[in-house]
């Protein structure tokens, strides 16, 4: 769908987003009803180990909506769109922090999260890396690059400027986004290496 709220909710249900509410999920909404199996709670009922880590945008308008309360074992990640890619910080809102750990927000590690897609894949490594084979597993990684705000990357993983993919008054914009892209494809290798 063009909205990522509704593709995030229709991924987790099975529902198409005409079915679910086709637009954005406010923070206090109720676009992803409690009477809705979700993919985690059939996975919890097959016995899988269920993580979710990233960006949720789903709708949570009661702590028993939130993703840990779902099927999902853990959860680490922003509850609602339009979130600064550092220390958990929302761009638009008025209040400051966004981020979400397990059943309480996420104070205790927003501090860590220099750039959150290196911070979710490396979740998501040590959860795979940490995993009781014996168990399977699924870990529901809702990275929230390459989306907007474009956010610089870290300094060491900024690309050079090329004029033969940017040009304009669109270069500075188009070097940060394929920076993004660039921080995503190596952190979605490292997942599928671990």
């Amino acid at each position: 769908y063009w909205y990522c709220s509704p593709t995030r909710r229709s991924f987790l249900s099975g529902r198409y987003p005409a079915h679910i509410g086709n637009g954005q999920a406010d923070i206090c909404s109720n676009v992803l009803p409690l009477n809705f199996t979700l993919l985690s709670d059939k996975l919890k009922e097959a016995n899988f180990a269920c993580h979710m880590i990233g960006k949720g945008h789903i709708g949570y308008e009661t702590e028993d909506h939130l993703p840990i309360n779902r099927g999902f074992d853990s959860y680490a990640g922003y509850l609602w769109g339009g979130e600064s890619y550092t220390g958990g910080n929302h761009s638009i809102r008025t209040f400051t922090k966004d981020f979400w750990h397990d059943h309480k927000p996420g104070d205790d590690v927003c501090d860590s999260v220099l750039y959150s897609t290196n911070w979710y894949s490396r979740r998501a490594v040590n959860i795979i890396d940490t995993h009781d084979v014996t168990q399977p597993l699924w870990v529901h990684l809702a990275y929230q690059a390459v989306h907007a705000p474009y956010e610089d990357v870290l300094d060491f993983e900024k690309l050079p400027y090329k004029s033969s993919f940017c040009g304009g008054d669109s270069q500075k914009t188009c070097t940060k986004y394929g920076s993004m892209l660039s921080v995503l494809d190596t952190g979605i290798a490292n997942v599928t290496d671990a």
